[in-house]
């Protein structure tokens, strides 16, 4: 679905209500393939919604490291929270755990 969106012209950073982008729902729902796709295609791996969480902090909220790896593949700041507000560098990409799915995000 997503390459035939793109292959129509679908805007890469579109965004909804709340500012997430598909990059953010790809990586939430650890659709590897999809993040992979959409970040080839110029999509902003380090972009925030209103709450300032990254697809990174989408990922490790899913609890599955691979999606977390394939982010940090792609160049994205683990640091990048020290520059978000207060709340927000609490539950930090690196200091995120779910009592589900893979553990080793800690």
């Amino acid at each position: 679905m997503v390459r035939l969106l793109l292959s129509r012209g679908a805007n890469i950073n579109a965004f909804d209500k709340k500012d997430r982008r598909a990059i953010h729902w790809a990586a939430y729902m650890v659709h590897i393939e999809e993040v992979k796709l959409l970040a080839s295609h110029g999509s902003e791996v380090s972009c925030k919604d209103k709450k300032a969480y990254t697809p990174l902090h989408s990922a490790a909220f899913s609890g599955m490291i691979s999606t977390v790896k394939q982010l940090l593949d792609l160049g994205v700041d683990v640091n990048q929270c020290i520059h978000t507000p207060p709340r927000i560098q609490l539950c930090s990409p690196c200091s995120i755990t779910t009592p589900r799915k893979d553990r080793a995000l800690v």
